[in-house]
């Protein structure tokens, strides 16, 4: 039988059991809210104080300036998972409203008939 460990959850602070003693959410939730509320920061490498940055970039969403010292590091368009939730969110609330305007005329199950009749409607 395995050894159970009771903890406390790093990101409600709720005491749980758990098999693993490498686990540190208590569940899933609790591990996606955090991954989303993590700050820059926890994704810069360690580095030293007047090194080189091997590249820098602007951030897509912020528009931050984001120095790269660390090969890493695999960010190269946003500075954090909330900026590029962010710029996903906007984007598709653009493909959207693209799409939705393009709807004009017969389509989304309008009839031959209504069609007519609102055609018929901006002729008088």
């Amino acid at each position: 039988m395995a050894e159970l460990f009771s903890k406390h959850c790093e990101f409600c602070g709720k005491i749980f059991t758990t098999e693993y003693a490498s686990k540190i959410f208590c569940d899933k939730d609790c591990a996606r809210k955090a991954r989303f509320e993590r700050d820059e920061s926890f994704y810069e490498f360690p580095h030293e104080p007047n090194a080189e940055p091997l590249f820098t970039f602007e951030c897509s969403n912020c528009g931050k300036t984001v120095n790269v010292y660390s090969k890493y590091d695999q960010r190269n368009r946003f500075c954090c998972g909330k900026c590029a939730k962010n710029f996903k969110r906007k984007q598709d609330a653009m493909r959207y409203a693209k799409k939705s305007d393009s709807n004009i005329g017969m389509s989304g199950g309008m009839s031959l008939g209504s069609l007519i009749r609102r055609e018929a409607g901006n002729l008088k």
